[in-house]
């Protein structure tokens, strides 16, 4: 992640404090999670910060892992991130929110965390970061991302989408469709906002950063 978006987001937040420390350490076991769904479940993931891989599954479960590192077994880190575990909810609607039992972002700012996420056929995968840097793989539900600070990268397959909107607060968003490149156009210089209404799938791609870069790739 780039170190401007540390400082954009740390201007935002307060909090905020810039660990450089070599965080080697696996704090406790690598957290698991697995959630049955269907061709017509609606998921929402939220991942606080972190990097963040969403991988395609041919499975019937939507299964998440994650490795949190600190700096040592010792450190304020471990002891404030040693117990977080996923938590999965199913609302009255019948959707399914993952989060972490940890939820805010300033309690990982010295920490390393990656999280990586298998996902199966399903209707819709609604992503909500803080900061990080999330990949988006092809995969079988159609994507919406919200983003605080970092990067994203979407790809997927043209056939799909029916559209794609993607707007970056302070920096660059760019879209390729079937190999024809899309730069966004800037708004006030320091963002990009771009509209794609051109396809023919079922799907409507909406990605949300407030600052970092912005990069999606329909094949």
């Amino acid at each position: 992640m780039r170190i401007w978006i540390l400082l954009l987001l740390c201007g935002i937040n307060t909090a905020c404090v810039i660990d450089a420390r070599v965080k080697d350490t696996v704090i406790g076991p690598e957290r698991q999670v697995a959630v049955p769904v269907n061709e017509r479940s609606i998921v929402s993931v939220r991942i606080p910060a972190g990097d963040v891989d969403v991988l395609a599954s041919d499975g019937e479960d939507l299964t998440a892992e994650l490795v949190i590192r600190c700096a040592s077994e010792d450190s304020a880190c471990a002891r404030r991130l040693r117990d977080v575990s996923f938590v999965t909810r199913e609302r009255r609607d019948g959707s399914i929110s993952i989060t972490l039992s940890r939820n805010s972002s300033t309690g990982y700012r010295d920490a390393e965390v990656q999280a990586t996420i298998y996902v199966p056929k399903a209707a819709q995968l609604a992503l909500d970061m803080t900061a990080g840097d999330l990949h988006v793989g092809p995969i079988n539900a159609c994507v919406e991302v919200d983003m605080g600070a970092g990067d994203v990268n979407v790809f997927a397959r043209t056939s799909d989408y029916r559209s794609v909107d993607i707007d970056a607060g302070v920096g660059d968003a760019s879209l390729s469709v079937d190999g024809r490149n899309f730069d966004a156009p800037r708004s006030w210089l320091v963002g990009a906002q771009m509209e794609w209404r051109d396809g023919s799938g079922r799907c409507d791609m909406v990605v949300d950063l407030q600052a970092g870069d912005i990069d999606v790739r329909l094949n």
